[in-house]
């Protein structure tokens, strides 16, 4: 099944650098450097309150901010937001909303979609008002799809299906991604939902405004409860430390690999006392 898509976009799709934002004297996100590359899956991801929302809606231009903000060239951006299944048309049917959305031959082939989305047979002339919460999130994914982006940025597409649709979801969310080469920025606050689709994860809390990354393999290696995630120093130190013995404590290198100047590798290194495990 093939998406309409838009022409491919710039090599950097996203840069922050020093992006912060305060609801008031409430500070959410403090100093954030990140690029986003074409093609990248990431994942925000964090407890809930601690700024994933915030960050996915300022890049997707809905929250003003502080710092810099670049969106590459060519980029079309579609935006899932835990309200998006809210904003549709409440006496469509199922089918009436997708075949609204859908243009070219993808039209022909609707009801494959919505099979694959799980609605299946007299479940697609259901009007929208009837639809449980996982369903119109389904929907709601289902009709983004539909339209021409190279950037998707979903804000916990999962959060309202039970762990057998959850499940279900995202496999088929992962064959999509897979197959359409897209960018995209998911966040949700359990990583183990998320871990087969990404390229990245990028720990965001409170705690520590620092953003690891690549951090499903070092998961896999040493797996972590979810609630553990405020708890970011342990995740970090051990990190930088494997990384700069992978390197051979080379600090260009490893700085590279993690994705963080050196400067700030070197404040790191001196922080959690890590110069005295290079012997």
């Amino acid at each position: 099944m093939q998406f309409l898509t838009w022409p491919s976009s710039a090599n950097v799709v996203v840069e922050a650098s020093g992006l912060s934002k305060k609801f008031g004297s409430r500070e959410v996100l403090k100093n954030i450097d990140l690029i986003v590359t074409r093609k990248e899956k990431i994942a925000f991801v964090g407890k809930n309150g601690e700024g994933k929302t915030t960050f996915s809606r300022i890049i997707a231009g809905e929250l003003d901010y502080s710092g810099k903000l670049k969106i590459g060239m060519n980029v079309s951006m579609g935006y899932y937001a835990q309200n998006q299944d809210e904003i549709m048309n409440e006496s469509k049917s199922i089918f009436e909303t997708i075949d609204y959305e859908a243009v070219g031959e993808i039209r022909t082939q609707l009801k494959n979609l919505l099979g694959a989305f799980l609605f299946h047979g007299d479940d697609i002339d259901k009007p929208v008002k009837v639809l449980s919460g996982g369903e119109r999130s389904r929907l709601a994914i289902a009709r983004l799809l539909l339209r021409p982006y190279n950037l998707l940025i979903l804000d916990e597409p999962a959060s309202a299906l039970d762990p057998i649709a959850r499940a279900q979801f995202l496999d088929l969310l992962l064959k999509i991604i897979q197959q359409e080469g897209k960018t995209i920025i998911i966040s949700s606050h359990i990583l183990s939902d998320v871990e087969k689709i990404i390229d990245h994860a990028i720990i965001i809390s409170k705690q520590d405004k620092v953003l690891p990354r690549d951090l499903p393999q070092f998961l896999s290696q040493r797996p972590l409860p979810v609630q553990e995630f405020t708890t970011l120093e342990d995740y970090e130190k051990d990190l930088i430390l494997r990384t700069l013995q992978e390197t051979n404590w080379n600090k260009h290198k490893a700085s590279k690999k993690l994705n963080i100047n050196r400067s700030t590798l070197y404040g790191k290194i001196k922080r959690y006392g890590l110069e005295k495990r290079q012997n």
